[in-house]
């Protein structure tokens, strides 16, 4: 596809948690397609208390590059690292990416031109066309995905094949009318900024994008996986408290960006939904349970003799798997807290 040319003004918003081994490849990749594409970037890595040396390492290209700056916080996950990111950008059109770069920058150009065509979103999908996949997560992982892709859809009425993919782009607009209402500082956070942004009538549009999954992801998947499946259940029951009818006034934004272009109505949860929605989730988490048990019975002990029989539990398909400047100017991006901002 050839280089897309009345948007290149662009924030790009990386979260980075421990990533000391990733980082430098990604910014290396960004840096390098920033210069021969002529975008007029900045790239804002926000450190969510990393233990590791992705803050120095980060530290050194902000001092050798200008439109790199490093944010630093105390760990709260990365849905609050991404929002931090995300009220702090300066330029028109905001790129999320993950640490390990998912996509090619290249691939930006598809979520620009949908933009362009009128949408506030346009994020990346993994499996709208897998054929665009250079390589896939393990099968395990995928099938973790797809169980969450089927909850986000029952429980969330959503109907995008992946919300997760690390890489979406926003209009200023709709970031200035999403992120100061999202909740959620864990790995559920996609879901319900995607949630959102349907509450508030935004155009979201889900793009096929050429990926690779990295192996050393931070994502635990059933420990993490489960604590997604509960963040999710909160949604709805936020949407009903109207917890997301009021944005929060953070520094970065103003007044009219963060008031939104319609109105969010809260949402009556009838308890029959949500009592079939969790009985739902709760068989879909018993029945992985008991997968994995018979996938572990299935394989021969020690010293005992083998039958030959394969375990009907142990056959899992994996065909199809979806898985502003900145106000507060008394603020130092490096010495950055979690005090001044959500």
């Amino acid at each position: 596809m050839d280089e897309f040319h009345p948007m290149r003004h662009c924030s790009i918003i990386i979260p980075a948690y421990n990533e000391s081994e990733r980082i430098s490849a990604t910014l290396d990749k960004i840096l390098f397609h920033v210069s021969k594409a002529q975008w007029s970037a900045e790239i804002l890595v926000v450190d969510d208390g990393s233990q590791d040396q992705t803050a120095a390492i980060v530290k050194q290209y902000a001092d050798d590059y200008p439109a790199v700056t490093l944010y630093r916080i105390p760990h709260r996950g990365k849905g609050y690292a991404v929002a931090y990111g995300m009220m702090r950008a300066r330029y028109s059109h905001l790129l999320l990416s993950d640490a390990d770069l998912p996509a090619p920058l290249s691939e930006a150009n598809k979520l620009f031109a949908c933009l362009q065509t009128g949408a506030d979103i346009a994020i990346g999908s993994r499996w709208l066309d897998p054929r665009l996949q250079i390589s896939r997560q393990p099968t395990f992982r995928r099938f973790l995905g797809r169980v969450f892709n089927l909850v986000v859809r029952a429980v969330l009425a959503l109907t995008f094949v992946d919300t997760q993919c690390g890489f979406k782009l926003f209009t200023r607009s709709a970031a200035g009318q999403v992120f100061p209402r999202q909740q959620i500082d864990g790995w559920a956070f996609d879901a319900e900024v995607l949630f959102i942004a349907k509450r508030l009538g935004l155009a979201t549009v889900e793009v096929p994008i050429e990926t690779y999954h990295d192996g050393r992801s931070k994502v635990r998947p059933l420990q993490d996986g489960f604590h997604m499946l509960l963040e999710t259940l909160a949604i709805r029951w936020r949407v009903a408290q109207g917890q997301y009818t009021t944005p929060r006034m953070i520094p970065g934004w103003s007044q009219t960006e963060a008031s939104g272009r319609a109105a969010f109505s809260p949402l009556r949860i009838r308890p029959a939904f949500f009592a079939m929605s969790a009985a739902v989730i709760l068989s879909l988490v018993i029945g992985l349970f008991a997968t994995v048990g018979q996938v572990n019975n299935s394989r021969p002990h020690e010293g005992s003799r083998s039958l030959g029989k394969s375990s009907p539990g142990a056959l899992v398909s994996s065909a199809n798997f979806p898985d502003a400047n900145d106000d507060d100017d008394d603020l130092s991006p490096d010495d950055a807290t979690d005090g001044d901002s959500l």
